[in-house]
């Protein structure tokens, strides 16, 4: 495989990670968390896989554009729907998309940030990697909330149904 076709690549992987979220929200809002787990563990493979790419084949300008980009839509689009299902408190979702607009912002020379430090962006592709994680096991934790909510209303509604007819 040619270093053109790889870079192809690892940019076709960052525009399909980008295209993620919206099967994202779908199975979020209709209570898939398993399915939305797997959507973004598969985010986070194919964010693996194009920086592999990249660095090993070279990376062109749409890469570095679009990977961020896609990136930052990805973690976006999962905080505010956790959020809008309930699972994230609204203030958190709100201050993670505070926080990646003011990234943006800086990156693309809107904001001027010159010697501040910003949280995760010091260390690089760590704070993705962190932000799925923390994620997967908010996914993984509303899963149990759900369930076990469900098995308390089943229970209750158990215990109020009538034993028999009075006589």
């Amino acid at each position: 495989m040619s270093a053109s076709s790889c870079r192809r690549l690892a940019d076709g992987l960052t525009v399909g990670r980008a295209v993620l979220g919206l099967p994202l929200i779908l199975a979020l809002v209709a209570g898939q968390g398993g399915l939305a787990w797997g959507l973004l563990l598969l985010g986070g493979l194919s964010d693996a896989a194009d920086g592999w790419l990249a660095r090993r084949f070279g990376g062109n300008a749409l890469g570095a554009v679009l990977d961020p980009m896609a990136d930052k839509a990805l973690l976006v689009t999962m905080y505010v729907t956790l959020a809008t299902v309930g699972v994230l408190p609204v203030w958190l979702a709100i201050l993670v998309v505070f926080r990646d607009l003011l990234i943006v912002g800086g990156v693309i020379r809107v904001i001027p940030l010159t010697g501040v430090t910003l949280p995760f962006v010091s260390y690089g592709g760590s704070s993705l990697v962190a932000n799925f994680v923390i994620l997967g096991l908010l996914l993984r934790i509303s899963d149990e909330t759900a369930l076990e909510a469900q098995d308390a209303a089943e229970r209750e509604a158990r215990v109020a149904e009538p034993v028999g007819s009075p006589t």
